[in-house]
């Protein structure tokens, strides 16, 4: 006997595949149903069960397993298997499963709620629309929605304790027996039954199915939804059904008549094709009579007044003041609009009988018809006002949407933008650069005749011009987009631009470290034209490559005190100038603003999304929750992230990209 060892993932699943190919025939004939090590061998009696038995033991022997009797149970009626009980035609849960449903507590965390629903789901197969029963407890548990276990919560957990401790019943399906796959389809859910045909001639239930459908499919046309019911179905059903002959009973007329087209849609065709795997015959029923299916598909997004939710507004209507004023208005008003039905306080608006909604239910009803499809406030409004009537709505409404989490990270931020147009503080760069060049130029040669340049801000602005005029200097710019107006330094970049991008090839950001030792070695080598380097035609003699001790001594620094204080005055000139012009870009820029919001330390905030690439067009706007760690000048801040989000761990943002996280 040879031993898997310890810490293998893939193990289970190899065994499993091994187990299978050794007992793929008997499977096949239905002797065997095997679960990693553990098989169950069904018969109708004794003398079957023995000859069963012999053939599972003959393929064992002849590959080698071996069986341990003590973990055996032969010729048993009623067998433990995988969860389940099996017993007389029919399968259950087993009492140690039920037990620990019935004595679940009630759960206080999202984990707990995740246990619940995963001892649960583990027999969703036993409840007919197991998914609407369970939404109350899956929804509160998605990351975007706070965990709350209130009314509605309390009320899911209990019934599905009760439905599974009620040992639920169903067939367990027999080969060549009538059978019918039953399915239907709403833009919510989709869910199907398998049925088979007992011994009393009646159609009992095998199996359910129930599933919601996703954002994609919810986009679905009403006949792509009923094929997709059936396509789905069919993968859950599949070992039942693949080699019998069975019927789909739908309500969708188009399905039989679509499928026999020649030329399908994509997303049809492809569906098609699994079909062709299957023998079956298409009915139609009229939606009336697949009511027992039409349930497992429809699942309570819209704001719909089911039993429940008329239950605990009756109930809260009669410990609600306000709504109990009202109700004694009713005898002595002949002009009130309200009145009593089946014990449910009405108010007539418009020709309508709208349910008066007592103060601690309005948010929650309000909160429903807003998550229906997270609506602007009018819309929000219209779908309270179909049902319900609510006093002061409008603002009611208004203040729900402002702490709704989803349209926080979603909407757009309206109105005026946050904060006024502030000064950035900028260093004259370009234009010092390029007279600290000149600097060096005057100090060694002099001033030049002329200077022709680019149209860059250093060369076009007042203090250049100034300079040029006191210097005597000739200043000419070339026309912008024609260097070759500049040809004479354009011939030089042609050489240089290669040079310094094979000495930065490490660190293209690096190159200008290399700009001047490759001046010198350019100014020190031979040149082909002349026969003579640049640096000996102006000097005379050759250059030392250390030191520049030839120009060094050559002027003195006397003369350059003047330019330093003509050279300020300039620029004091020029500030003034463009202070001036800054002052009316501000006041225009300011007209479309607004003061921005007092953001605190501490204060919760999301960002807005800045970058949408592939794929998040679709994502929202803003980021968050952000906490605010330290306040800026200017409407700037520094945040770190709550949560588990996308976005950094730590950014900066500004008022006009942000605000305020409160959810309700």
């Amino acid at each position: 006997m040879k031993k898997v060892p310890f810490g293998l993932s893939t193990s289970p699943s190899v065994f499993q595949r091994y187990v299978y190919s050794i007992f793929r025939e008997l499977m096949r004939k239905g002797i065997v149903i095997i679960y990693m090590d553990d098989l169950i061998i069904p018969a109708k009696d004794e003398d079957e069960g023995i000859e069963k038995l012999k053939k599972v033991f003959e393929v064992a022997s002849k590959y080698g397993l071996e069986i341990k009797f003590k973990k055996c149970q032969f010729l048993r009626r009623k067998v433990e298997f995988l969860g389940h009980v099996v017993e007389n035609g029919t399968v259950r849960p087993s009492v140690a499963k039920t037990i620990a449903v019935k004595k679940f507590p009630v759960p206080k965390t999202v984990k707990q709620v995740q246990r619940f629903l995963g001892l649960t789901g583990y027999f969703r197969k036993f409840i007919p629309a197991y998914s609407k029963i369970a939404k109350p407890l899956s929804d509160p548990i998605r990351s975007d929605n706070p965990f709350v276990f209130e009314q509605p919560q309390i009320e899911a957990f209990e019934k599905l304790k009760k439905l599974l401790t009620e040992s639920p019943v169903l067939s367990i399906f027999q080969q060549g027996k009538t059978t019918e796959l039953h399915t239907d389809a709403s833009q919510q859910g989709y869910g199907a039954v398998l049925l088979q045909e007992a011994e009393d001639g009646k159609l009992h239930p095998v199996q359910y199915m129930s599933k919601k459908t996703t954002p994609a499919e919810e986009k679905y046309s009403s006949y792509e939804l009923e094929v997709l019911a059936v396509v789905n179905a069919l993968r859950k059903f599949r070992t039942y059904l693949m080699g019998n002959h069975f019927k789909i009973i739908t309500d969708c007329s188009a399905f039989h008549r679509t499928m026999d087209k020649k030329d399908l849609v994509t997303r049809i065709a492809r569906w098609a094709l699994l079909l062709e795997e299957f023998d079956y015959e298409i009915v139609h029923r009229s939606g009336q009579r697949m009511q027992h299916v039409d349930a497992l598909s429809r699942y309570p997004v819209a704001i719909i007044t089911s039993d429940t939710l008329t239950a605990r507004l009756k109930r809260a209507q009669q410990e609600d003041e306000y709504t109990q004023s009202l109700r004694s208005m009713i005898g002595s008003n002949n002009d009130s609009d309200f009145f009593d039905k089946n014990e449910i306080l009405y108010k007539y608006v418009d020709g309508r009988e709208l349910i008066v909604v007592p103060r601690d239910m309005q948010t929650e009803i309000i909160k429903l018809a807003h998550e229906k499809g997270h609506f602007s406030a009018a819309k929000t409004e219209g779908v309270v006002k179909q049902e319900f009537f609510i006093p002061n709505l409008s603002k009611q409404v208004q203040n729900v949407i402002v702490n709704c989490v989803p349209c926080i990270l979603t909407n757009k931020k309206s109105g005026k933008k946050d904060g006024f147009l502030n000064p950035i503080p900028k260093e004259d760069a370009p234009l010092k650069d390029a007279l600290d060049k000149l600097k060096v130029q005057q100090k060694t040669f002099g001033n030049p005749k002329r200077i022709i340049t680019d149209r860059g801000s250093a060369f076009t602005s007042k203090a250049f011009g100034d300079y040029c005029t006191n210097e005597n200097i000739q200043h000419f710019q070339i026309t912008t987009g024609v260097p070759r107006g500049n040809g004479q330094v354009e011939r030089i970049h042609r050489t240089l631009i290669p040079v310094l991008t094979k000495l930065s090839i490490a660190d293209s950001t690096k190159w200008f470290k290399f700009v001047d030792p490759l001046q010198r070695i350019l100014n020190s080598t031979f040149n082909r034209s002349t026969k003579w380097s640049p640096f000996e035609l102006l000097i005379g003699v050759t250059m030392r490559n250390k030191e520049d001790l030839h120009l060094r001594d050559l002027l003195m620094e006397e003369m350059m005190e003047e330019l330093q204080e003509q050279r300020d005055e300039l620029r004091q000139d020029a500030k003034k100038n463009i202070q001036k012009i800054q002052a009316e870009n501000k006041r225009t820029y300011d007209r479309k603003c607004r003061n921005a919001p007092s953001y605190q330390r501490g204060d919760l905030v999301v960002i807005q999304r800045t970058q949408f690439g592939t794929g998040l067009k679709l994502r929202p706007r803003f980021l968050g929750p952000y906490r605010i760690v330290k306040v800026k000048p200017r409407n700037r801040y520094d945040l770190e992230k709550v949560g588990n989000h996308d976005g950094p761990k730590l950014t900066n943002s500004s008022a006009d990209l942000m605000k305020f996280y409160s959810p309700g």
